[in-house]
């Protein structure tokens, strides 16, 4: 009776505490999912941000390509200008001002069209990296995607107000059985020590008695 009173109130708060865990657990995975998805949404915007800025930095390098290749042409242009406006007419060059202006804008052009590759050179590398990272954001987007399927699919054991009484209910039984027995076995026991009689008294009325015969005359002093 002690160890069934023992175990009864050793169990019942930890059975109190079953059905605010399960709720507790539901709300965390509720949040858990949120939060997930609210990641994931951001990564992909991320990934969606860099996939647009690539295709933007591949058209400015296509772009700056083409203004190379035109102050390139410009500067072959204006140097044939330059050389033509040093001809010689009886001994004077009426456009002599104009060559040197020429000859400068080619060369000013020369290296606009040299910038222009290098501005290139440079939106192409940065386009690579931009490329790679929009991949990573890609991949992390996929994990995360991954993980709140895992965590929205796992099955939470039943820790419901109606499974927390069941419960209740099947050990208050399972007490009130083995209280029963426990009782039983003691009133058996206290009916056969009362028929049986106390221990030592069967004995002591037995050694009372005389041997036989001792009443009538016949025996001991």
């Amino acid at each position: 009776m002690v160890t069934l009173a023992l175990a009864t109130a050793f169990a019942a708060a930890p059975l109190q505490q079953v059905g605010s865990l399960g709720q507790a657990f539901a709300a965390q995975r509720a949040a858990l999912v949120t939060a997930l998805a609210k990641t994931s949404g951001a990564l992909d915007d991320a990934a969606t941000s860099a996939a647009n800025f690539h295709a933007s930095l591949t058209d400015a390098r296509a772009a700056t390509g083409s203004a190379a290749a035109l102050s390139r042409q410009l500067a072959t242009t204006l140097a044939g200008l330059g050389a033509a406006a040093g001809i010689d007419v009886f001994g004077a060059r009426p456009f002599g001002q104009l060559q040197a202006g020429f000859q400068q804008a080619a060369t000013q052009l020369r290296g606009l069209g040299t910038q222009l590759d290098g501005i290139g050179t440079a939106l192409a590398r940065n386009g690579a990296d931009l490329d790679r990272e929009r991949q990573n954001l890609a991949a992390m987007r996929d994990s995360v995607e991954a993980l709140q399927s895992g965590v929205s699919d796992t099955v939470l054991p039943s820790f419901s107000v109606g499974a927390v009484t069941a419960m209740q209910i099947a050990l208050s039984l399972l007490v009130l059985w083995l209280a029963i027995l426990a009782l039983g076995a003691l009133a058996a026991g206290v009916l056969l020590w009362r028929a049986t009689g106390p221990p030592g008294v069967a004995g002591s009325r037995s050694g009372r008695r005389g041997p036989p015969g001792a009443g009538h005359g016949g025996g001991a002093p």
